[in-house]
């Protein structure tokens, strides 16, 4: 059998122009209305041009946005004005009349297809290729998703219906668009927003140069930003709240500086990474002398300052106000943005979504301790405050071992305010993600609170009559002594045997060469622990989970314990040690174990 990609090329091949001259087949002027176009000229370019904009959305401003959309439109007009070229013969481009709606009787289709202008090249074989509609749906199906597989399919669109409703699906599924691409967005009509369920705005802050690339982010830089970012988002705000089909929501802040100085192995979603996926940096060596790199080896570590510049702190007003928008159910805020929106930014943005049922937030680490403690004590309002529609919570809060171990060392004049070696979670964190946890039904909280604040601030009257899954960091599991973490795992139980349709709960940890998690599945009656190192459960807690198991589940407990002997380098390995994938989003996980890779001591 011949394989995908080459049963596409034959069928394109059967598209192509097979007869040349006679008034149906002779190319025509963009523009020029006919029989053989049936008047539909106009619609037919508008119709593919849409396919465009969504095809060169991702392209950057003053980049190759323009001549991708104009290249694009171009091949669409000659498409549309030389539509009738692959009719073979006059009773064909009759019947393709007919089904295009052209007005005009047989005869007055017949003379404008006569014979007499008719130049048939040597093609006799064409006639005999296989149509796309005789071909069997699993090999239509086969054909399809390698030919989706394929970058640009835009252009493709015009084969079929089926093409076309295949891949405007895919085209529109995730669009990721620069804030000069909006007035693209505005013009897109109710049948391509439908399309469309991702939208991520990339938002690209101002450059700067070496001379202030080992300095902090400055005053008036910080203005800059928030302003860059208070209009791009009022003016997508303004453009969505028209729109009603559900919606994933996407914010990214991007500055391209970042990556040309001492940032060269981290991702940041800028244009020049792939959209949905981790690309690998390529294995050419860098060499960079002026920012530690010489040759594809690390010279020099960067400043404290230099670590800090991605790393702002975003914190604007909207001062007219943002519009409600209906249609974003999903907001989406990932690690690869460095600048960090403010809590109280978030909870006015989460405000203005009244149908915001899911939150995916990854926020990292701050770099100055003081900021960490004022955001930390404004993110517990934040987390008080969240929308009574949201369902799932997952945050990820991502941190880099090596830029830690580089904080420790002291180097800077404002030493003292760098960030601790251990992040230390705040007890009244956990506290308001524990009452939150009433409300939810799905919570995944990693490393911005411990799970021991968790179960501490839970109340016997409290009741979690949809909570199905709950998934948090712990660090005593990994550090403390037995004791301790059975104390923990009995609390764990008790709060389980409380939650009638809890499913799973998973509690874990993991940073460089530590990894471990405990997890209660009710399906299974099972409990299982699985890292790097051992734990002995106590008869009292093996005892308070036979109880869940009992209760919810009406089953015998099974114990099961799997050791880990893989090189843990990062808490992203662990991750992926432990099979926990959902905690944090895919795309993330392979930027941080590849980040990661690189220490400087």
């Amino acid at each position: 059998m011949q394989s995908a990609w080459t049963l596409v090329t034959l069928l394109l091949a059967s598209s192509a122009p097979a007869v040349l001259g006679g008034k149906c087949n002779a190319p025509r002027e963009a523009g020029e209305n006919n029989n053989c176009l049936g008047g539909s000229y106009n619609d037919c370019v508008a119709r593919n041009n849409q396919l465009c904009t969504g095809e060169c959305f991702g392209q950057p401003a003053g980049g190759a946005g323009a001549p991708c959309y104009t290249g694009c439109t171009t091949r669409n007009q000659q498409y549309c004005a030389g539509y009738c070229m692959k009719i073979s013969n006059c009773d064909d481009c009759i019947e393709s009349l007919k089904q295009m709606g052209a007005a005009g009787s047989d005869e007055q289709q017949k003379e404008t297809c006569s014979q007499e202008d008719f130049t048939v090249r040597p093609a006799e074989n064409v006639d005999k290729m296989a149509r796309w509609s005789s071909l069997p749906a699993e090999i239509r199906c086969m054909i399809m998703e390698t030919l989706t597989a394929h970058k640009p399919i835009a252009p493709y669109a015009s084969v079929s219906t089926e093409w076309r409703t295949l891949i405007e699906k895919r085209t529109f599924a995730h669009i990721r668009l620069h804030p000069l691409c909006l007035d693209h967005l505005e013009q897109l009509d109710d049948h391509y927003r439908g399309r469309i369920k991702h939208l991520w705005l990339n938002i690209e802050l101002n450059g700067y140069t070496c001379r202030s690339c080992r300095k902090g982010e400055s005053l008036t830089l910080s203005y800059s930003i928030a302003k860059i970012l208070n209009e791009a988002i009022t003016r997508l705000f303004a453009i969505l709240t028209t729109w009603r089909e559900p919606l994933t929501l996407e914010l990214n802040a991007y500055c391209p500086s970042d990556s040309e100085h001492w940032f060269k192995n981290s991702y940041f979603g800028a244009p020049g990474e792939d959209k949905f996926e981790c690309q690998p940096h390529s294995e050419d060596p860098i060499h960079d002398p002026k920012h530690g790199w010489f040759r594809g080896r690390v010279t020099e570590a960067p400043p404290d300052d230099a670590l800090r510049r991605p790393f702002g702190l975003s914190e604007f007003k909207f001062r007219d106000g943002l519009p409600s928008v209906r249609a974003v159910t999903k907001f989406v805020l990932r690690r690869q943005c460095r600048q960090q929106f403010s809590p109280g930014t978030l909870s006015y943005l989460w405000s203005r979504l009244p149908n915001l049922e899911e939150i995916s937030y990854e926020p990292w680490q701050l770099h100055l301790k003081i900021t960490q403690d004022v955001s930390d004590k404004d993110f517990i309002d934040t987390v008080n405050s969240l929308p009574e529609t949201i369902r799932k919570i997952t945050i990820f809060e991502d941190f880099n071992e090596n830029f830690l171990e580089l904080y420790a060392l002291g180097r800077g004049l404002f030493s003292d305010y760098n960030p601790p070696r251990v992040r230390l979670p705040k007890p009244a964190l956990g506290a308001a993600f524990a009452a939150q946890s009433q409300k939810l039904e799905h919570i995944s909280v990693a490393f911005i609170v411990d799970a021991r604040h968790f179960f501490e601030a839970c109340q016997p009257y409290w009741q979690w009559p949809r909570l199905q899954s709950l998934t948090l960091t712990a660090r005593k599991i990994a550090k403390a002594n037995a004791c301790q973490t059975n104390k923990l795992l009995k609390a764990a139980a008790q709060f389980a045997l409380n939650t009638p349709e809890l499913q799973v709960l998973t509690l874990w940890h993991g940073e460089r060469r530590e990894a471990c998690a405990f997890t209660y599945w009710r399906k299974d009656a099972l409990v299982s622990w699985r890292g790097t190192q051992d734990l002995k459960l106590e008869s009292g807690t093996l005892k308070a989970w036979e109880n869940v198991a009992n209760k919810h589940a009406r089953r015998v407990l099974r114990v099961e314990k799997r050791l880990s002997t893989e090189d843990i380098t990062s808490h992203g390995d662990a991750v992926c040690c432990l099979g926990l994938q959902s905690v944090v989003d895919q795309v993330s996980l392979q930027q941080i174990c590849e980040e990661n890779r690189l220490s400087w001591l």
